[in-house]
């Protein structure tokens, strides 16, 4: 691989395997590594690689974003997949954005004992914060309307609008939700439907957000400001 010299594709019991060193830099100056294998499934890229850190550098614990069953690296939060790796990319695309971007939270994290650019939440409370984000309302139960909506093989007009003010969709936000479906599936949207019913507050594992993570990453350690998710005070 070009842009990472020190990872190397091959085949495994026909599987796909991205596996090696992660380099971390910044202007051609490496911040940090790691040990990585990256798993490509059959439906790539319908389906996301499986990313793991085998080096035994970082804890496999949910507070770290790792499932601590299967150490499998939390990447991306699934309704937000289609804003970092969107339909046409390529799996150098996910290495060089979501994958680094995971690790590089990761060595912040190391240094400083925060996470940089926030995190979302544990179960529930993440999937509920990434759609506050979406919507502008930490409204729980115009949250869950709304997922419920988009959990819909189709949208319909006449449904009453998520927001709750009694009118019809196609009066209110329609479009709004016809946005949405361009980047969340209805399949997607149904497993966070039934995560919010299933299991509640829950402490599961779920991604970082890393927005212009690398800018402050090399910044001095003073200068970073935390950003804490929507909808905590």
């Amino acid at each position: 691989m070009v842009e990472h010299p020190t990872l190397h594709v091959g085949v495994e019991r026909g599987r796909v395997f991205v596996r090696g060193t992660l380099l971390l830099r910044n202007d051609g100056i490496e911040i940090d590594h790691y040990q990585v294998e990256i798993e490509v499934p059959e439906c790539f890229p319908e389906d996301l690689p499986i990313v793991r850190e085998v080096g035994g550098k970082l804890p496999k614990v949910r507070d770290r974003h790792f499932n601590p069953e299967n150490g499998e690296a939390c990447i991306l939060l699934p309704d937000e997949r289609d804003r970092h790796f969107p339909s046409g990319a390529s799996l150098m695309d996910f290495i060089r954005g979501s994958v680094e971007n995971f690790f590089l939270a990761q060595t912040y994290y190391d240094k400083t004992g925060k996470w940089l650019s926030g995190q979302w939440s544990h179960g529930a409370d993440g999937i509920c914060e990434y759609y506050a984000e979406l919507l502008g309302t930490d409204d729980r139960v115009v949250i869950r309307t709304c997922i419920e909506y988009l959990a819909k093989k189709e949208l319909k007009g006449h449904w009453r609008c998520y927001c709750g003010n009694g009118k019809p969709l196609r009066s209110c936000h329609l479009a709004i939700l016809q946005d949405l479906r361009t980047e969340i599936s209805y399949k997607v949207a149904l497993r966070s439907l039934e995560k919010l019913d299933r299991q509640g507050s829950q402490s599961i594992p779920l991604p970082i957000k890393t927005r212009g993570l690398l800018s402050r990453l090399v910044e001095p350690v003073g200068a970073a400001q935390s950003v804490r998710p929507v909808g905590h005070s």
